[in-house]
């Protein structure tokens, strides 16, 4: 296990400054904790969903990179540092919660798969609310399992905890809820008062999200109505069981299958005849049950989204995957013929380490060549140049208001016009590629808004990025 958390660690840090997501939203999200740090802005808020601006995750993302922008004395590193150190705690309770069962070598197995897993690095390198998810879920579950180790009631609370911060990581997490709701109906003894300790952890996590709503008449559920009551809403090629079985295909393809569709068909197909083969010789093993009934709930509560299945939705789902299939290679393993079993397990995390991105140093989601490093030397160039009235635009990918450069830019002092005011700048520093012609004729609000502008200085940065500063004439 000590080899395991070793091999976990190292994938997620090892040059992380060159690989970490650092785009607009990160950039935005880290302005935010920023203010918290200083006192100037607490919010009770997290960053909106996909689904509407008018409906907002819970504010605990803010307030954990906030925890690490101070330890870091302001670094944007600091966060995407804690997201790796959540994943490596993550690792580690993941095995410790199948020890508890009384499944020590499914744990091993489980908690392999996790620390190889390109999906779970990417997790554990970048800043990003719905990461949250996965290490939040298994904290949860490995609350339950001492509960079910100990009896003791405190656990569910703490159980109720994670599960909260789950849930406002992404409320797809739902699902997970009642996953637990099913796990203590199976206990019956003192059902309702177990319950009751669950969910009072539940309702603290989830607090200030609350009291927001109560102060604002309700701001979140208002917004979800309204998107509730579009009408795009209601799909009419939706089929639920249908999109059931896509939920379970989705979980494994993106968890462990490595994005192939043969071997997630592999995985499942033999998964399935085990179960078959299982419950036939009805034998008996409440582990076995507790991750079936908590993979097929939660992925239930997910198979009511009518959109797109991005990977990051599917978070509370993971640690059921990996624990299933630790405990199936455990199982499989003990037989006769154990040890082909065991070369395909080998074959398989070594399929996942190929997938490591050693040599790449550009950071998830960003432009090729192009990581925080490149950033910050960009940001510095500008801070060092500015005087009067200065904004900023990005044109290396989507974020042309260059947020990530804006949060850099306020930590020396320095402070660009807002974003609605890009016609009131005397100077505009734009990051792109490409030659003087092709930026001043841009189409882009961020420059037309300038009206009639020139360089006046040009910065080579890496490769073919450039720094130019365009001033009106």
């Amino acid at each position: 296990m000590i080899f395991i958390l070793l091999l976990t660690a190292f994938l997620r840090f090892y040059q992380i400054e060159g690989k970490t997501t650092f785009l607009g939203e990160q950039g935005r999200d880290l302005l935010i904790a920023k203010d918290i740090l200083f006192f100037e802005k607490l919010t009770l808020l997290g960053p909106p969903t996909s689904l509407s601006p008018n409906i907002h995750f819970g504010p605990f993302y803010h307030y954990f990179n906030a925890f690490w922008l101070a330890i870091f004395r302001l670094n944007p590193l600091g966060p995407a540092v804690g997201f790796g150190f959540l994943s490596l705690l993550a690792c580690g309770f993941l095995y410790l919660t199948a020890k508890n069962f009384g499944f020590k070598k499914a744990g091993l197995f489980a908690s392999l798969l996790f620390a190889v897993s390109p999906l779970m690095i990417r997790y554990g390198q970048s800043m990003f609310n719905s990461y949250f998810l996965v290490s939040f879920t298994i904290f949860s579950f490995w609350s339950i399992s001492k509960f079910w180790e100990k009896r003791r009631k405190s656990w569910l609370f703490l159980s109720g905890l994670f599960a909260g911060i789950a849930f406002q990581a992404n409320f797809l997490a739902y699902g997970f809820l009642l996953g637990v709701f099913v796990w203590l109906a199976f206990f019956k003894k003192d059902f309702l008062k177990n319950l009751l300790w669950f969910f009072s952890g539940v309702l603290l996590a989830i607090l200030p999200y609350l009291t927001f709503e109560a102060r604002h008449a309700f701001f979140n559920l208002r917004g979800f109505l309204n998107w509730v009551g579009q009408p795009g809403f209601a799909d009419k090629n939706f089929n639920f069981w249908l999109s059931l079985p896509r939920v379970f295909y989705k979980a494994v393809y993106y968890s462990l299958a490595n994005q192939n569709n043969f071997l997630t068909l592999s995985l499942l197909i033999f998964s399935l005849i085990f179960l078959i083969f299982f419950f036939w010789q009805k034998k008996k093993d409440s582990f076995l049950k507790i991750i079936c009934l908590g993979w097929f709930f939660t992925a239930l509560g997910v198979s009511f989204y009518r959109g797109e299945l991005l990977d990051h939705y599917l978070g509370a789902i993971y640690p059921f995957v990996f624990l299933w299939l630790g405990y199936l290679l455990a199982k499989l393993i003990s037989f006769k013929n154990g040890l082909v079993f065991f070369l395909c397990f080998i074959f398989l995390a070594i399929l996942q380490l190929t997938s490591f991105r050693f040599k790449t140093d550009n950071g998830w989601g960003m432009p090729s060549g192009w990581n925080m490093k490149a950033t910050k030397q960009s940001a510095k160039i500008i801070a060092e140049d500015v005087s009067g009235r200065f904004n900023i635009a990005n044109l290396l990918d989507g974020d042309t208001r260059a947020y990530a450069y804006r949060y850099l830019i306020s930590l020396s002092g320095e402070k660009p016009l807002g974003v609605e005011e890009y016609p009131q700048s005397e100077a505009l520093y734009v990051i792109a590629r490409g030659n003087e012609d092709e930026i001043l004729s841009y189409p882009v609000w961020e420059i037309y808004s300038l009206g009639s502008a020139r360089i006046e200085k040009v910065w080579p940065i890496k490769d073919d990025v450039k720094i130019f500063k365009l001033v009106k004439k």
